[in-house]
């Protein structure tokens, strides 16, 4: 199984101005063929995750995605601020 928390967080360090508040973690679901990835941030951090209208955040979810479809997992990116 790839690591998608690794994955995650390669993809959005870029985008924050201080990378280590960020954390991403991965929590547990009902479901074997799902994983869901937390993505917790400073509250001023948050909106450059996103981006205008979801932009950033659905980019983010197509390329984690794209990763986990050769494993048939469905993967799920949420993020949430402190």
């Amino acid at each position: 199984m790839k690591d998608y928390p690794k994955i995650v967080k390669a993809i959005i360090t870029p985008l924050v101005e201080d990378p280590s508040s960020l954390d991403v973690n991965v929590m547990p679901t009902a479901n074997d063929d799902e994983i869901k990835i937390l993505v917790i941030a400073h509250e001023d951090q948050i909106p450059r995750l996103i981006g205008k209208q979801g932009r950033n955040a659905n980019a983010i979810r197509q390329l984690v995605r794209a990763a986990a479809s050769e494993e048939n997992k469905k993967i799920l990116v949420d993020f949430e601020s402190f």
